[in-house]
């Protein structure tokens, strides 16, 4: 039986663990329950979802060229932007152009009205999938 003592980094926000330090920096800085992380948009009233639709360049093959992509977005009901959540500077960096016409959700806004109930929350952005279960 071998017996190794290592170093164990835990996430300050979520709890996640690793053995590599760089690794924890890197996900600390992305965690998802990082407050700096955690747009104003995503308990505000204004914040709606919105059905829209872009098109993206297609192989040779294609006669037309194009294709059209139907998505959901997020808008701002206050101000009329159309909005990206930080993850998706980190995830969509091959499909980036699809939020041209977009801005990234701010830390701070001053439209910002909150929810009235935690329902409202599972409402818009879906139940929380542990708690499905």
């Amino acid at each position: 039986m071998k017996v190794k003592d290592v170093t164990l980094y835990i996430c300050e926000y979520c709890g996640k663990r690793l053995i590599r330090k760089h690794a924890m920096i890197k996900h600390e800085s992305n965690c998802p329950k990082n407050p700096k992380n955690i747009p104003a948009c995503f308990n505000c009233e204004h914040c709606l979802k919105e059905d829209i639709s872009y098109y993206i360049d297609t192989d040779a093959n294609d006669p037309d060229g194009y294709i059209e992509v139907k998505a959901t977005c997020l808008k701002c009901d206050n101000t009329g932007q159309l909005m990206y959540p930080p993850k998706a500077e980190r995830y969509a960096k091959k499909h980036i152009d699809q939020f041209e016409d977009q801005v990234r959700m701010p830390q701070i806004c001053q439209h910002q009205k909150a929810f009235n109930s935690p329902d409202a929350l599972v409402l818009f952005f879906g139940a929380n999938k542990k708690e499905e279960k």
